[in-house]
């Protein structure tokens, strides 16, 4: 059993082994040194001594220590709820920033050449091949630059590279399908299609990963799907002329991509299960992503025969590497932030996070500009940010519950072990 710094009724510091049952050849009263720092609590006729080094080396934890462990505190509310707010916003921004960037190159009106004779970037495929490959040797010098290796980064980064293509595969026929799709229905269609895979991801979990959820759990699963099924119902357009045949193929795609997108969280999250998430930093899963899909996409542009194209209009336009490079490094950004937030929220809550409040921020920002065109709409609306704010209250509290306990524990022999837990 791990050691617990604990203090006996006598205000004697020790340290506690094996069973906990506090027995006197469990305790060692020199354990603690008396030349460290230490923070004394008086409660009552009982003191509590809490050491405020480094990992015990008598060096005092600086001011980014201390906030380090407020950050991976899970039942520290405010530390959570700040940490959650600036991964969104710092998501959501650069992911915008990405989206301008692309939207830039491909629209942006260039010097002409015989393969482009309207002046705009080529073949899109060939920009995607950029953002797989520059993000992938990005991450493999951080990984080197980090660990000293690239392939095996470090003996606790297991995972090999190979147990990252189902999550390549399923990325490029989710992206392939979303593309595809867009000629049919509406993004706003696209974009609850894209939140509504909860539930498929729960379903998928449950069989690949054989993981298990509470019925709070499915009941909030289901109420987001009903919400953004009414949403995405009472708001929708069709966005051709032919009606709804072209609606429907639009939606098969649509469920292509959904299907797609819903396998790919659930291998990502199979992977932190196989090799534990201490095990698989940020950066490496991002690397083994990016190496098969760039591997792919240079396979596709070979099949097409783009490359002579984009090489003659790179060397008629100059300026389209600098673009190209903002649109790689952005990429790299906000696939380093997705991941970190998989990696420490999962598939379940990383879809409430990143999919949901933005919905609901969308809907607002209609009703401020006056540009509310159905707003039955907002039934749907409304349920979702029931069920939002029933989540965080519930994390509130059981963040609230866990730190009475701790309180009680300081305050008070602890039951299972009659000492003080530090």
């Amino acid at each position: 059993m791990p050691k617990k710094d604990m203090v006996t009724e006598d205000g004697i510091g020790a340290t506690a082994t094996g069973s906990g049952s506090g027995s006197d050849n469990d305790i060692d009263e020199n354990s603690v040194s008396s030349d460290q720092p230490m923070n004394r609590i008086r409660k009552g006729e009982y003191t509590l001594e809490i050491d405020q080094t480094n990992g015990g080396g008598g060096m005092p934890m600086t001011c980014w220590q201390r906030i380090g462990l407020r950050i991976e505190d899970e039942n520290d509310f405010v530390a959570q709820a700040i940490r959650l707010v600036v991964c969104l916003v710092a998501y959501r921004t650069v992911d915008i920033l990405w989206s301008l960037a692309q939207e830039d190159i491909m629209t942006k009106d260039l010097s002409p050449t015989p393969a482009a004779p309207g002046g705009r970037f080529p073949s899109l495929s060939f920009l995607v091949f950029c953002n797989r490959f520059g993000t992938a040797v990005l991450c493999s010098v951080v990984v080197k630059w980090r660990n000293g290796a690239v392939l095996r980064s470090n003996e606790n980064d297991t995972a090999p590279l190979r147990s990252y293509v189902p999550i390549s595969v399923a990325n490029s026929i989710s992206s392939w399908s979303q593309y595809v799709s867009l000629r049919y229905v509406t993004f706003i269609v696209s974009l609850v299609f894209e939140d509504s895979n909860l539930l498929l991801v729960m379903v998928l979990s449950v069989l690949i990963n054989k993981v298990s959820y509470s019925g709070a759990q499915y009941r909030e699963a289901i109420l987001l799907t009903v919400g953004l099924f009414l949403y995405g119902y009472l708001s929708r357009e069709v966005s051709n002329d032919n009606g709804d045949s072209l609606e429907l193929l639009g939606i098969i795609y649509l469920a292509l991509y959904v299907i797609s997108g819903a396998f790919s969280y659930t291998w990502q999250e199979r992977v932190f299960l196989r090799w534990g998430r201490p095990n698989v930093n940020t950066f490496q899963m991002v690397l083994g992503i990016n190496v098969f899909s760039a591997t792919m996409t240079f396979a596709w542009l070979i099949i097409q025969g783009d490359m002579p194209m984009v090489f003659e209009f790179i060397g008629t336009n100059p300026i389209a590497i600098a673009l190209i490079v903002r649109s790689l490094t952005l990429s790299f950004v906000v696939q380093l932030i997705d991941i970190y937030i998989f990696r420490w929220l999962g598939p379940f809550y990383f879809i409430c996070a990143t999919t949901m409040p933005g919905l609901v921020v969308l809907s607002i920002l209609r009703v401020v500009m006056n540009e509310v065109k159905h707003p039955a709409s907002f039934a749907g609306v409304a349920i979702i940010s029931a069920v939002l704010a029933f989540m965080t209250r519930e994390k509130y509290v059981n963040c609230k519950a866990e730190a009475h306990r701790r309180r009680d524990v300081i305050g008070g022999v602890d039951a299972s072990t009659n000492m003080y837990v530090v």
